[in-house]
């Protein structure tokens, strides 16, 4: 359990906590969450967000191995949306909502989702800050 923790929690850069990232390679690059800008400026908007929505960003695969992005905009919202995007940034459709959407067509491998930000308060456990 402490190396779990310590392993986590090497990870966090001190000048940026909310921007952790601990995994494999995601779209080609070890830290998505900072060198891919589009994921970058979603992150830092969701910081302008912070204590007025409960906003993250997790990975995922699709389609029997590409990388993608599901994208919280607010978790708190019964009926909030989840954007699903690819390497690029590309929206590629919407889950949630009033209808319900679900992107089947993307086959998305729900055992493959794992967060990477949120801009809210969480566990030590979990790979968000703990503000």
């Amino acid at each position: 359990m402490i190396v779990i923790m310590s392993l986590v929690l090497s990870g966090c850069e001190k000048n940026k906590p909310h921007f952790h990232y601990v995994g494999p390679c995601h779209c080609g690059v070890d830290n998505p969450l900072e060198k891919l800008e589009w994921l970058r400026k979603m992150a830092e908007k969701f910081e302008a967000w912070r204590g007025k929505t409960h906003s993250s960003i997790s990975i995922c695969t699709y389609d029997s191995g590409k990388d993608g992005f599901l994208v919280d905009y607010n978790e708190n919202v019964a009926d909030g949306l989840t954007g699903f995007y690819d390497c690029d940034g590309n929206l590629l459709c919407t889950i949630g909502g009033i209808a319900g959407n679900l992107c089947p067509e993307y086959n998305i491998d729900h055992s493959s989702i794992s967060k990477i930000y949120c801009n809210y308060p969480v566990t030590v456990a979990a790979i968000c800050d703990k503000r």
